[in-house]
C-alpha cells in the first residue's frame, strides 16, 4: 500500500504537468528506496538467522530476553502507518 501511495502522488503530479516522466520515474524510485531498502535489508537479515537451528534459537532466545529488542525488529520490517 505505502507503494501504491507513492506511485499515485507521483503520477498526479506527472498528470498535472508538475513534473516530466523522467522525474517521475526518478522521484519514484528514490521515494522507494528511502521508505523501503531499510526494511528489506532487515527483514533479510532477520531470515537469514532462521536457515540453521543454532542460529534460530540464539535469535530466538534473544528476543525473549530483550522484548524491546524484538519490538523494534518488527517495526523496523513492517514499517509505520500513513494517512
Amino acid at each position: 500500500m505505502h507503494a501504491s501511495k507513492l506511485a499515485f502522488e507521483n503520477i498526479t503530479d506527472y498528470l498535472k504537468k508538475k513534473i516530466n516522466r523522467s522525474q517521475m520515474e526518478n522521484m519514484y524510485e528514490k521515494q522507494w528506496q528511502q521508505a523501503f531498502s531499510k526494511r528489506l535489508f532487515i527483514g533479510r537479515t532477520v531470515q537469514r538467522l532462521f536457515g540453521r537451528n543454532d542460529t534460530t534459537a540464539f535469535f530466538l532466545k534473544t528476543m525473549q530476553r530483550f522484548p524491546s529488542l524484538a519490538t523494534k525488529v518488527i517495526q523496523s520490517t513492517h514499517g509505520v502507518s500513513f494517512n
